[in-house]
């Protein structure tokens, strides 16, 4: 389900930057595949709207960010197991959603995990990156269609940041998008940095 994972959707496979088209639009692919590189370097410093920008995306539904100190209660599956014996320092999450160039809307959830150290990030990133091994439940959002989605992790990326770990997942909101741009929009999100 990682970095390295074919989508559920059969869309299109990530790994070392490069985006493989399936049932997808080859064409988005494409553009995703040369532009994905810059939408993670922008992602990494910060500049949320200039990574969504790449990805031919806007941010919309304002985001918000809440924090956590117990993981355990806001987690359920395998996820939550590890919380129990391996408590986290500090949880934030956020839920917003992009549209892209088409009029598509994708709900994007993002939890940002603080560990002891990176050891206990590397242990829960194996954890999280094992398809049906649980999860966060999402942020609570003001907007009922962001409130109903359900994250199932066929978008997914994770990314280690020191002693955080970032989990970031897309589901199709509304319209059709591109499963290529789901699966850049969940990675995209895995390299922004904790509010």
């Amino acid at each position: 389900m990682g970095a390295a994972s074919v989508g559920t959707t059969g869309g299109t496979l990530f790994g070392g930057g490069q985006v493989v088209a399936g049932a997808g639009n080859q064409a988005v692919a494409r553009v995703i595949q040369t532009r994905l590189p810059s939408a993670r370097t922008a992602a990494r410093k910060g500049q949320r709207t200039t990574a969504w920008k790449e990805l031919r995306v806007t941010q919309r539904h304002k985001k918000r960010s809440r924090r956590h100190t117990n993981c355990a209660r806001h987690s359920f599956g395998q996820v939550r197991t590890f919380f129990q014996r391996t408590p986290c320092q500090s949880l934030r999450r956020q839920l917003f959603s992009v549209r892209d160039e088409h009029g598509n809307d994708v709900a994007v959830s993002i939890a940002w995990v603080r560990m002891r150290d990176a050891a206990e990030v590397s242990r829960l990133q194996q954890v999280f990156d094992i398809h049906g091994s649980g999860d966060f439940h999402p942020a609570w959002s003001p907007f009922p269609e962001l409130s109903a989605v359900r994250f199932t992790a066929d978008y997914y990326g994770s990314e280690p940041h020191g002693r955080v770990l970032t989990i970031a997942e897309a589901e199709p909101l509304s319209g059709s998008p591109d499963p290529a741009l789901l699966h850049a929009v969940a990675d995209v999100a895995a390299h922004l940095p904790s509010p």
